[in-house]
């Protein structure tokens, strides 16, 4: 018996309680979610490790402890999202909305950050060891504590200051 795939290609979804929430955690993990418009949704902890999410709308979403290890998500619109404790290591993020967001403790070591706009983001104590923050917009954004090394700095160079 095959199984037809589902997709949420340019979905919308609205707010719904739990019910949304069920819904995406039922979908995602076996489909790709390309453009898809998730914001303001309740994801903590949620497993979208592997997931497409380039040019998804995620603005607004609670993503505290969620699982986005080698997630692609380019282009994704993710402004004021939390992810504080977020694993996003390995992440592709290239040309992602970061405004404002909070990062606090992520995990994005190794993830491709390069020409992302973190202005307002608060990065505190996040891992960013090994990732490429080349044409990054960090505006006011808040790195007290954040881990740097080995990263590929805004102008290409590689960051080895407190590399233990």
């Amino acid at each position: 018996m095959s199984r037809r795939k589902r997709t949420f290609s340019r979905a919308t979804l609205f707010r719904r309680g739990v019910l949304a929430v069920t819904v995406v955690l039922s979908w995602v993990a076996a489909a790709p979610v390309f453009a898809a418009t998730l914001e303001n949704l309740d994801l903590r902890g949620v497993d979208l490790s592997g997931a497409d999410l380039s040019d998804s709308n995620l603005g607004g979403a609670d993503l505290i402890g969620a699982d986005l290890r080698g997630a692609l998500m380019i282009k994704a619109v993710l402004a004021g999202a939390n992810m504080a404790e977020a694993d996003l290591s390995d992440a592709i993020l290239r040309g992602a909305d970061l405004r404002d967001c909070d990062l606090r403790g992520a995990d994005l070591r190794d993830a491709d950050l390069s020409g992302v706009d973190l202005s307002g983001a608060d990065l505190v104590n996040a891992d960013l060891s090994g990732a490429n923050l080349s044409d990054v917009d960090l505006g006011s954004g808040d790195l007290r504590g954040a881990e740097t090394c080995y990263a590929i700095a805004r102008d290409g160079t590689v960051a080895r200051t407190a590399c233990q």
